[in-house]
């Protein structure tokens, strides 16, 4: 589901017919000192542009035989960007690079660093029971490295939900909203 907010349909890319001339009204409104905070997770949607390249790349998560691995969110299915392969993240900041802050986003949250399936298979070869502590970290990393590959440490904010040791040299800002999350039918 990597996306801007309300931007791109869920869909990784700007959506220009449901958000006509966004992408010059954007920098319009921050010439006037309006900024603009975005929305980003390590999902990107089934059958969609982003999750194709994913997974024709090798970049998500896997089931135990090398299937495709996909996670239900009720109304659609997803793939889980695998922050263990090196050549993923690299794919994912360069996301990060070219739909947010090339676009003109001056930050977002990171969501749902905290929610790696435990029975997914990673590029590391490690269990993802293990991997779980790590993921927000892992996550991260990763938007923190896009900001400052793209020179802008100190224009850009991003925050996270979950969070762990080592965050606090590359966190910009932690929310601590949704303190109870239930995932399952009731």
């Amino acid at each position: 589901m990597t996306h801007l907010v309300n931007a791109c349909n869920g869909t990784g890319q700007w959506n220009a017919a449901l958000y006509p001339e966004l992408d010059s009204k954007i920098h319009q409104l921050k010439a006037q000192g309006i900024r603009f905070l975005g929305y980003i997770n390590p999902y990107v949607l089934q059958d969609f542009p982003l999750y194709n390249e994913a997974q024709r790349q090798g970049y998500l998560a896997t089931q135990s035989d090398g299937s495709k691995y996909l996670v239900d969110f009720g109304e659609f299915y997803c793939g889980v960007v695998d922050f263990t392969n090196p050549d993923a993240c690299t794919w994912y900041k360069d996301i990060i690079r070219h739909n947010m802050i090339d676009f003109g986003l001056d930050g977002w949250m990171g969501d749902f660093g905290e929610y790696l399936p435990t029975d997914c298979t990673l590029f590391n070869g490690e269990s993802a029971e293990i991997e779980h502590n790590k993921w927000p970290y892992a996550g991260q990393k990763v938007q923190h490295e896009a900001i400052a590959e793209a020179g802008k440490t100190n224009d850009i904010l991003f925050f996270m939900r979950a969070g762990g040791t080592g965050v606090q040299g590359i966190a910009t800002a932690l929310w601590a909203g949704d303190s109870v999350c239930y995932l399952g039918k009731r």
